[in-house]
């Protein structure tokens, strides 16, 4: 800032004297205007004057290249001029000076069509006129060219990438890391990483932690495959889930143990790897707290199309009753979730086939305390719908899966968790332990509904490839 130079002048009809040191530049952004088919650059300013662009200031304005912006030049005998603007409802400043850009073939010649948002860089002698990136333009242009539909899936142990792997869509990247708990014994980092490498291949595994990763060498380690076109993202649900009590998720906070704060990891995320279509699964309460909300509304500012919905794995061909918060954000309009189906099977058909293979806990503390408590959670004979699954089941908790049969209680083999879940049979467990693998499928998502989320979700992408009204640009 050079405080030798004050800006001094008489504003009208007041007379009184304004004041200011004057910068080197001053830069804008603003929207460009269109009205039928026509476009116009227009920037109105009490800026201008203060920077040397006064009233009635000759200028010429050359194009720069397409896409690359204009360049506007102090010219005594040039062909443009500053003009002035007058408000009379202004108290503050009624004049301003204006720059009005309507000829169509320098714009057109300089700025591609598809640009909505423009970067004025204002200089003493020089303005300078950019287009800001398009950012869902540029990422509909990219899909619309990819040979493949290529997914990158964040925070999962593999049993929605399974569903992905499945559907179509070839992984480029999952970042997986499990933390360390306080109850455990050994290093369960690379597990959730592990069981999904044994669902589908993966071009890259990061097991590194979302809060802390590097984004610069995700985006360097993707640049061989073609543009992510979905981003499956599952934040980590503690916090937001009613099974934790409120004082305990107040206590995370000021240790510091809270995962609220991930939601702008997985934004950050969503912002470097720019992909097509986000999915965000999480718990009922993610969806009504303001770390949802924020999420749903950056995802609308940065032009994707959000539809939210609190779905039940029973409404969608599943048997548990496991609700859960979807977001889908698409950088093309149109996307629906699945009509509502439902399993001619019910839960207890899955229990009766392992019924001989269920053992009798009845006895167990856990289980007396659950039940005097009124936490434990049952399925009983000829019930339709199972109660939902969580990830502490193998642990044999108050709140565990139980199913009570001749007056009895029977613990659920993973035979059945799988069932109930609706988890394919060539799921595969093996190159984890049978407690992680008992957290997985407890943790995982409703299987039959997630899957035909997700099968939408292909269609969606792979109908708008199809039928994209894009405008195709010449490089």
């Amino acid at each position: 800032m050079n405080q030798l130079s004050l800006f001094e002048q008489a504003t009208q009809p007041l007379n009184v004297i304004a004041k200011a040191f004057v910068p080197d530049c001053f830069t804008k952004q603003l929207k460009i205007n269109s009205h039928n088919g026509r476009r116009r650059i227009r920037l109105s300013s009490n800026i201008l004057e203060m920077m040397g662009w006064g009233h009635n200031t000759r200028t010429s304005m050359n194009s720069l290249g397409i896409d690359k912006g204009i360049e506007i030049l102090k010219d005594d005998s040039g062909t443009t001029k500053i003009y002035q603007r007058s408000y009379k409802r202004r108290v503050n400043n009624p004049f301003e000076t204006q720059i009005d850009i309507q000829n169509q073939n320098l714009i057109d010649n300089s700025i591609y069509n598809y640009t909505e948002e423009l970067h004025f860089d204002i200089q003493r002698n020089r303005i300078l006129v950019t287009p800001l990136p398009n950012r869902t333009f540029n990422i509909r242009r990219n899909i619309r060219n990819a040979k493949e539909l290529e997914a990158f899936v964040a925070m999962s142990s593999g049993v929605d990438l399974h569903s992905l792997a499945k559907t179509g869509f070839s992984i480029s990247g999952l970042l997986e890391y499990r933390p360390n708990e306080k109850r455990d014994k050994v290093d369960y980092t690379e597990t959730g990483a592990l069981c999904a490498m044994g669902q589908s291949h993966i071009s890259n595994v990061f097991n590194e932690d979302i809060s802390k990763i590097r984004w610069d060498m995700v985006k360097r380690k993707l640049e061989g495959n073609q543009p992510v076109s979905f981003a499956h993202i599952s934040l980590q649900c503690d916090d937001f889930s009613n099974v934790k009590a409120k004082s305990l998720k107040e206590r995370s906070v000021k240790d510091l143990d809270t995962t609220i704060d991930l939601v702008y990891d997985g934004l950050r995320m969503i912002e470097e790897i720019n992909p097509g279509v986000v999915l965000v699964e999480n718990v009922e309460g993610f969806g009504n707290s303001m770390a949802g909300q924020l999420m749903a509304v950056k995802l609308r500012k940065w032009g994707y199309h959000v539809t939210e919905g609190m779905l039940t794995g029973k409404d969608y061909g599943g048997l548990t009753k496991r609700k859960r918060y979807y977001l889908v954000a698409s950088v093309f309009p149109g996307f629906t979730f699945p009509e509502q189906s439902h399993s001619i099977q019910t839960a207890w058909d899955m229990v009766q086939e392992e019924l001989p293979n269920l053992r009798d806990v009845t006895a167990n503390k856990s289980v007396q305390d659950g039940i005097k408590t009124k936490r434990i959670r049952l399925i009983k004979e000829g019930d339709a719908y199972s109660p939902t699954l969580l990830k502490s089941q193998n642990r044999m908790a108050k709140d565990s899966l139980y199913i009570e049969y001749n007056n009895r209680i029977l613990f659920p083999n993973e035979s059945l968790l799988r069932k109930l879940s609706g988890i394919p049979s060539d799921f595969n467990l093996n190159l984890v332990g049978e407690t992680i693998g008992s957290e997985i499928i407890g943790q995982g998502i409703d299987y039959p509904m997630h899957d035909r989320i997700i099968e939408s979700i292909y269609s969606h992408i792979q109908s708008n490839q199809l039928n994209s009204h894009i405008i195709k640009i010449d490089q």
